[in-house]
């Protein structure tokens, strides 16, 4: 019942109809593509198409091939789709590099001039007929998600979890805000437990489609459902003024400074994430033995691709300088006590999830200094 509420929910709120093609990517066994990628669809009459693999080139010549019209996927998915049209628009001549930026600049004030600048990188892309992708499971980088937008593509972020079948809230086709993951689905409410001055707490959520509890574990389900079916989802955000959703970050991911300042590290790798020359980067807290304080910490994946591109030569200790300056001016952009204060330098991509989520899990509490 939980999720053909969620199907219903989601039914009322996206755009979907018989004329569309809707590209399956996701692995089915994960809620958020059984309910948003496959059934969903499936009761809209949408065709649907499945992806060969989880590669970024196979699934827009998947895309192009059948002219997908709707596409929903993770934000490490369409980074690396932005990654891929900057390191093409890098190889560019002097003059096609000019017009693209120029184009760009453009779709900051003017979407729909720039929707039409971008036609034939949009079709290279294997993205013409797209009328919208939906983004989840994580947050979407502020720069990806304007990056697409002002190539002339509609991205709807939304906020969910397996508890709820999974989406809570997502953004309106008629009113995308590219900031938020939109307003609470229909049936759901939303309210914000214990919010600091800046209305950041954490998100508590109750509705059809929340679950009844954890298989034979009544213990833990007592830690994150009320009896009133109110559930505690362990992620922390704020609603504004027009009821739009903001997630901040994961509780248990917080840093508290000494100063008792608290430190969002997805915050933290929104902004140095976008460096071109940073390929991954994940931050967490580190407690220093020798002070007794918390510290931002980091590993940071540097971008070998175009680090060898530019400098063939290169040796280990020059990237070590590269990336310092590189995490320095990066973090010029965040209050103080927010910036990175030690971070290592990792050759191997970070390991993920089956739905492309850092397994953070692995690297908490293992202090590198550089």
């Amino acid at each position: 019942a939980n999720i053909a509420s969620n199907v219903c929910a989601a039914y009322q709120v996206l755009d979907f109809g018989e004329e569309d093609t809707f590209i399956s990517i996701l692995p089915l066994h994960h809620s958020f593509e059984a309910t948003c990628g496959f059934l969903t669809p499936l009761c809209c009459g949408c065709k649907i198409v499945f992806s060969p693999s989880l590669k970024s080139k196979e699934i827009l010549e998947t895309m192009a091939n059948h002219s997908v019209t709707l596409m929903l996927g993770v934000p490490l998915l369409y980074e690396k789709i932005v990654e891929g049209v900057q390191r093409n628009v890098r190889d560019a001549s002097a003059f096609k590099r000019f017009i693209f930026h120029a184009g760009m600049n453009i779709g900051k004030i003017a979407k729909g001039i720039s929707k039409a600048m971008f036609k034939s990188v949009r079709k290279a892309m294997g993205m013409e007929g797209v009328r919208y992708l939906v983004s989840g499971a994580a947050a979407l980088a502020p720069w990806a998600s304007s990056f697409m937008e002002r190539l002339g593509l509609t991205v709807l972020q939304g906020y969910g979890l397996t508890e709820t079948s999974p989406i809570v809230s997502v953004n309106r086709l008629a009113n995308p805000d590219n900031i938020s993951v939109g307003p609470p689905v229909p049936s759901f409410d939303v309210r914000i437990d214990n919010p600091d001055e800046n209305g950041n707490g954490e998100i508590v959520v109750r509705g059809p489609s929340v679950m009844k509890g954890y298989y034979k574990n009544p213990k833990v389900t007592s830690e994150v459902l009320s009896s009133d079916g109110w559930l505690k989802t362990g992620d922390l955000g704020r609603l504004d003024s027009k009821g739009m959703l903001h997630i901040t970050g994961r509780a248990k991911n917080l840093i508290v400074t000494a100063a008792g300042k608290n430190v969002y590290p997805e915050e933290v790798e929104a902004v140095v994430g976008q460096n071109p020359y940073i390929a991954e980067i994940l931050v967490y807290g580190q407690l220093n033995e020798a002070t007794g304080r918390e510290e931002v910490h980091a590993i940071i994946v540097p971008n070998y691709e175009l680090i060898d591109a530019e400098k063939p030569d290169i040796s280990e200790r020059e990237i070590e300088y590269c990336m310092r300056e590189q995490v320095k001016k990066e973090c010029a952009k965040l209050a103080d006590y927010k910036r990175i204060k030690h971070f290592e330098l990792r050759e191997e991509e970070l390991p993920k999830t089956t739905t492309r989520k850092v397994k953070r899990y692995l690297f908490a509490k293992k202090p590198v200094r550089v």
